[in-house]
């Protein structure tokens, strides 16, 4: 990470952070750092961070790097501890992961102060309710940018993204980038990962949304209140008159809102006295229509994409417009403007006469919400494309998908192409142990094929749900071929395989 404050001058270190120790008395001027020391550059400073793996499974310490960094010609080391044999300025820490993220904003001259940021977090939800409320933003003339697990928008272009929330260093890239687009707004996923290692240091929350809190996502908090504790941790990096916003009707949640010392706004579908809430009045494959209702105001909204969790995305982004003094008009265009949201129940239109949804959920709990919802609108046969990602890591959570698909689709394939993370057999082998015995589920291995194969099969009124990790392309199928998003490759199948009949919506 490279970067300069906001007057071009670089910082002095000593009065830059709350140093618990220092090998030096001089100032110690600095206007880079690096935490990756396969990214140092001579002259950097080196900050040692502790960071725990995603999985749970062990950490990297970087202080079993400094002595690297010394002959890499680093200008200086700051660690949470003390380390023998460092021959350049050293400087300790309480936490070197808080430090880095202050450092990381102030080296980009503070861009973070120049927008007004609401973040977004919950085991679900998180991606359609960003793009939910960068939505009633945009319709509000609000230059906003966007930090999701589906891609970065900077104001101009949209970029792909790998993980759900960059790291502290890039964060600050986007946050400059953003503010000098023009932003003025951003929206941010922020993923619990990102919350425990303190990746949103040096930055003020103006607004927090707090989608639902599960009690089946605990492979890397192990217990409901640590990760309950987590979630709660994004408070202290927001304001003390951030909004915060809370699904009442998730029962974890709801016994959190007393612990929020800020304000709250509480939205919901079952529970009464929710400052906003929702009635759903039909639902079909093309969309679904519910009333949003706030204090005396009721207003009916029509969304393309289907399904109760989308609901309360709606209900969380309303409120949020709300809460910005957006009036309720303008706050249920701005939803209605967001027609899909790429791998969340994204629906493939192109004039057939049955259903075609891509989704990237690796819980079971998702799955079956999102089964559920097709079964609804599906006259037809359910079908189910699965294929597992690097997010269905556990051997029980495999499991579990796999009786959950059994129970609730038609028609079943597994395929292995999109894993990431481990060998194809293994992941396919546990799920099989689930759905023993039952003549519903096939296998065929290249994504592609599964693909062609159930939409070859489909009938009128039928329905598929593909579900993928979302983000990896479909590979060549020659060598002169350009690799293919999976959303093209099925309305290329479609295009060209099905008849010219007019679609049933």
């Amino acid at each position: 990470m490279f970067g300069f404050t906001g007057n071009g001058q670089p910082l002095v270190l000593q009065k830059t952070l709350n140093l618990q120790s220092s090998s030096t008395n001089e100032d110690v001027w600095i206007n880079s750092c690096t935490c990756n020391i396969r990214t140092l550059r001579r002259g950097d400073l080196f900050v040692a961070l502790v960071s725990e793996h995603q999985d749970g499974q062990g950490c990297d310490d970087g202080h079993d790097h400094i002595n690297e960094a010394q002959r890499l010609g680093c200008k200086a080391i700051l660690s949470e501890r003390p380390i023998s044999g460092v021959n350049v300025p050293h400087f300790t820490v309480f936490n070197s992961r808080e430090a880095y993220g202050v450092l990381c904003q102030k080296l980009y001259g503070n861009p973070a102060e120049n927008l007004k940021i609401t973040a977004v977090t919950g085991t679900h939800g998180k991606t359609g309710t960003a793009f939910l409320i960068a939505g009633i933003l945009a319709e509000a003339g609000r230059p906003v940018g966007i930090i999701s697990s589906v891609g970065i928008y900077d104001g101009e272009k949209m970029y792909p993204s790998i993980v759900t929330t960059p790291p502290a260093n890039e964060l600050a890239y986007w946050f400059s980038r953003m503010t000098l687009n023009g932003c003025k707004h951003l929206v941010l996923e922020a993923s619990d990962y990102a919350i425990d290692q303190n990746y949103f240091s040096g930055i003020e929350f103006d607004a927090v949304c707090l989608t639902n809190i599960s009690a089946d996502h605990l492979d890397y908090h192990q217990t409901v209140e640590r990760y309950r504790q987590t979630k709660l941790q994004i408070l202290h990096y927001a304001k003390k008159d951030a909004v915060v916003i809370c699904n009442a009707d998730d029962p974890i949640v709801h016994e959190t809102i007393p612990r929020i010392a800020q304000p709250v706004l509480t939205v919901g579908l079952q529970r009464q006295n929710c400052g906003v809430g929702g009635i759903l009045l039909e639902k079909s494959r093309a969309d679904q229509t519910f009333y949003i209702t706030a204090g005396s105001e009721t207003m009916p909204i029509c969304t393309r994409v289907i399904g109760e969790s989308h609901i309360y995305n709606c209900l969380t982004a309303a409120a949020f417009g709300i809460s910005q003094g957006i009036d309720l008009t303008q706050t249920v265009r701005g939803i209605e403007r967001v027609e899909s949201i790429p791998g969340r129940m994204e629906r493939v239109e192109c004039g057939q006469r049955f259903g075609v949804f891509i989704d990237s959920a690796q819980h079971p709990e998702n799955l079956a919400a999102n089964l559920a919802t097709l079964r609804d609108v599906t006259e037809g046969k359910l079908y189910c494309i699965f294929g597992a990602s690097g997010q269905c890591a556990t051997s029980a959570k495999r499991q579990k998908i796999g009786e959950t698909l059994c129970r609730m689709a038609d028609d079943i394939v597994l395929t292995a192409e999109s894993l990431t993370t481990e060998r194809p057999n293994r992941s396919l082998c546990d799920m099989l142990q689930s759905v023993g015995g039952t003549n519903k589920v096939r296998i065929i291995r290249n994504r592609a094929d599964a693909i062609s194969s159930i939409l070859a099969r489909m009938k009128d009124n039928d329905c598929v749900l593909i579900v993928g990790n979302g983000r990896e392309p479909l590979p060549k199928q020659t060598e002169e071929s350009f690799p293919i998003s999976e959303r093209d490759y099925i309305k290329d199948w479609l295009y060209e395989n099905q008849s010219a009949y007019q679609p049933l919506y």
